[in-house]
């Protein structure tokens, strides 16, 4: 006769099975965005318990999430969307002003002030780079309103 197969009682995870998954969720990228509410909620009650090793994962589960957040935000903030060709124009020429500023500003100290001959070419330099950037940005953004 044959033996009958041998029964295994269903066991309740350990806290070992729950720390491996807490690994492999936080490992997964994107799955907190399916349901950001829940999963900020979850990790924020999971540091109510009392365990150690749970508490420190949920915490570093929360630390990447806000700092991938935060990073993207910032990378965000400061990306420049060009919308048209005239876009990239004034882009261009700021850039190009931009450095003849910058040398002017290290040295600002030196001529701002100063009623000497050096000091008023660079304030005139200065003042016609501002000129030339207003009207080099209001005419491309009167002709892009055309």
């Amino acid at each position: 006769m044959p033996s009958e197969p041998e029964v295994k009682s269903a066991q309740a995870p350990s806290t070992a099975d729950d720390l491996e998954l807490l690994s492999v969720i936080s490992q997964d990228k994107g799955f907190e965005s399916i349901n950001e509410n829940q999963y900020i909620c979850v990790l924020f009650d999971l540091l109510l318990y009392r365990y150690t090793e749970l508490q420190a994962k949920a915490f570093n589960m929360l630390v990447n999430y806000f700092i991938r957040k935060r990073t993207m935000i910032e990378c965000l903030q400061s990306t420049q969307i060009l919308e048209s060709n005239s876009s990239t124009k004034v882009l261009n020429e700021i850039k190009k002003s931009h450095l003849v500023l910058k040398d002017h500003h290290k040295e600002i100290k030196s001529w701002l002030m100063k009623h000497n001959a050096s000091g008023k070419q660079c304030k005139e330099e200065v003042s016609a780079i501002f000129e030339k950037l207003t009207k080099f940005c209001v005419l491309v953004e009167a002709r892009s309103d055309d």
